[in-house]
């Protein structure tokens, strides 16, 4: 498995999930994009040891990801949506599917995609905060997204 194909194969789904006005593969300042905008952060990766006799472990890679919104209309065009419906179409873009993960054995809906055979599993773990800027029109959703992947990876 390689690491890099994983955090691509990611990304592709997730900038294909919903009509973004960009997207970017790393953090950018709120300033910087086009509303509404996805940013895909690699984060931590880790082996897990499920036997400490066992080898070789199993991989945990995160990625955080951020969805800006904004109410004020771009270039006098208002973008019709919301943050929970990018947020969803997110969710929904990470659900196991049987045709596209059944690559994988042993995958299980509980561990969300495989990314085409890829992973294990990739889902969202954990809270997805929703805070809003000083006025209501500004909106930033952050995930953390768990991939478990077997060893090696590249």
């Amino acid at each position: 498995m390689d690491r890099v194909a994983i955090y691509d194969a990611l990304y592709a789904k997730l900038v294909g999930c919903y009509p973004w006005a960009s997207t970017f593969p790393h953090r950018v300042d709120w300033d910087q994009a086009t509303k509404p905008a996805l940013c895909m952060e690699q984060g931590y990766q880790k082996p897990v040891y499920q036997d400490p006799l066992a080898l070789p472990p199993i991989w945990k890679l995160e990625a955080v990801v951020l969805v800006y919104w904004s109410k004020v209309p771009m270039d006098d065009e208002p973008f019709q949506g919301s943050i929970q419906e990018a947020v969803q179409a997110i969710e929904g873009s990470l659900a196991f599917n049987a045709a596209f993960d059944s690559q994988f054995p042993g995958a299980a809906n509980s561990y969300g995609t495989t990314l085409g055979g890829l992973c294990q599993g990739c889902r969202i773990e954990g809270e997805v905060a929703i805070e809003h800027g000083e006025t209501a029109d500004l909106t930033v959703a952050i995930m953390q997204i768990v991939i478990t992947a077997p060893s090696p990876l590249g």
